[in-house]
């Protein structure tokens, strides 16, 4: 049989005083709860209604905050019951039910009161009481076992109240089909006008990374996705064995499921990685400066250019540094530096170096890499490679010798830019739209990942209880 008996408040109640901010007890001898009660006691407090011309019945908020003085353990306590007084309207009345956790160890009990008023989520007046002594808990055969969360009272009533909701909810989806009286508030109203998946009500939540495990969603549609590009090589390029920069169609997966989203962007999605100023980190720490889709704006934005290097555009110039002996060192400018991120370069034809450590002086190898200019304005991409390749063709200059060997050997290299290049819309078909709207998480567990191993950020509908569960623990530790 359920338990309804509501526990009403006998006695005297407390009275505050509106000057001392005192509480004071008018039932002296009720001072004394008894280790590990829970709800059998209900202590209620009264107030004058207007101090100092402000209406105290207007109040948000009338929380009361306890601490048991022996162990340090604290608790927070809305008083959700604040109200006219029914015996005098001149009163404010509002009442504590005391749970077990209040009284989980024995000792003295002191507590305090504060009412808060808001205007547009914003906080315009707050009033409190001096902290109440002289309640103690009494000690029981079950001893003093110490509990170690902060603020019980007030997160297991959050708790319960969406788990109340969420379960009203769930009723009127099982009965919709034959019983049409509904709850009539605005949240279950758009749940039965909208369906599931646009529920006013669902909680929304987000997460990110390569491979993003949840393990708090629900049975729904995901509400929001956005994929970053990343470029692959099979093998590390060099000139007699380039290895072509792969960052074409990306394909979403996901655990449990057969469900993917074709990502089909012209170009693909790009990503170059860089030591700083990436737009996201990896999960092996790199980071890297990324194209991105964002499936919620349908907007494609650019962040890395793709570049073919030839003899065209007046080609390389020798570099008047010295060279390592057997090495030739060559440049040419591919941008503003206010544009270009020095650390992000990538090859088909070379492995890359950080100019810091690719300067020309004693440094063999073939390679490239971006560095500023002299006078700091511009970035120049930088090339180190055999002289004995350059020497086969033919020229005037050594110079002329490279722009002729590149124009039969061209590089193609990707820059990652500081900010956007651009940001455009792309229009999906009604068979991608149906394919994004069918994805669907299977609930509770899914790993989301993509096949070019990249970044992503999902927003998704979580199982309520799970959820609430998650965020009570998390602010507990």
């Amino acid at each position: 049989m359920s338990h309804t008996d509501k526990i009403k408040d006998a006695d005297a109640f407390f009275e505050v005083n509106p000057i001392t901010r005192q509480i004071i007890n008018k039932t002296p001898t009720k001072v004394v709860l008894m280790q590990n009660d829970h709800n059998s006691e209900r202590f209620t407090f009264r107030l004058p209604r207007f101090i100092e011309g402000h209406d105290m019945a207007e109040s948000a908020t009338a929380r009361l905050e306890y601490k048991n003085e022996a162990v340090g353990t604290v608790g927070l306590y809305e008083m959700r019951d604040l109200a006219i007084d029914p015996e005098n309207e001149e009163n404010v009345i509002c009442s504590w039910l005391i749970s077990r956790n209040a009284t989980a160890n024995a000792g003295a009990i002191s507590f305090s009161i504060e009412f808060e008023c808001y205007e547009n989520d914003k906080l315009v007046y707050s009033w409190h009481t001096m902290p109440h002594k002289g309640i103690s808990v009494g000690a029981t055969f079950s001893g003093t076992e110490e509990i170690e969360e902060h603020y019980p009272d007030i997160l297991a009533q959050i708790k319960e109240d969406i788990l109340k909701f969420n379960a009203m909810l769930t009723t009127v989806i099982d009965d919709g089909a034959n019983d049409k009286t509904f709850p009539t508030t605005k949240a279950v109203k758009d749940y039965v006008d909208t369906g599931l998946d646009d529920c006013a009500c669902k909680i929304v939540d987000s997460a990110e990374g390569v491979k993003i495990p949840l393990n708090d969603n629900d049975y729904r549609a995901i509400e929001g996705l956005i994929v970053y590009g990343k470029t692959k090589q099979k093998a590390t390029p060099s000139i007699s064995n380039p290895q072509e920069l792969l960052h074409g169609r990306t394909v979403v997966h996901m655990y449990y499921s057969s469900n993917t989203i074709n990502i089909n962007i012209p170009g693909g999605l790009a990503g170059v990685p860089v030591a700083n100023g990436g737009n996201y980190t990896d999960d092996k720490g790199q980071q890297w400066v990324a194209d991105f889709y964002d499936y919620d704006t349908l907007q494609h934005t650019q962040r890395v250019r793709t570049v073919i290097l030839d003899k065209s555009g007046g080609g390389f110039k020798r570099s008047g540094l010295a060279t390592y002996d057997g090495y030739y060192y060559f440049y040419r400018g591919v941008g503003s530096s206010v544009d270009i991120n020095y650390d992000g370069v990538i090859c088909d034809r070379l492995p890359t170096k950080h100019y810091s450590t690719a300067w020309t002086d004693n440094v063999p190898g073939e390679f490239c890499t971006l560095k500023p200019s002299i006078d700091g304005t511009s970035v120049v991409f930088c090339v180190n490679i055999l002289k004995s390749r350059v020497d086969k063709f033919p020229g005037n200059t050594v110079a002329e010798k490279f722009n002729n060997f590149i124009a039969e050997n061209p590089l193609t290299i990707q820059l990652a830019h500081r900010n956007a290049i651009s940001s455009t819309g792309v229009v999906l078909t009604e068979e991608e739209k149906a394919q994004y709207k069918e994805f669907k998480l299977i609930a509770p567990f899914t790993t989301v990942y993509n096949d070019m191993e990249s970044y992503m950020e999902i927003k998704y509908v979580v199982d309520t209880k799970a959820y609430i569960d998650k965020k009570i623990k998390a602010a507990l530790n």
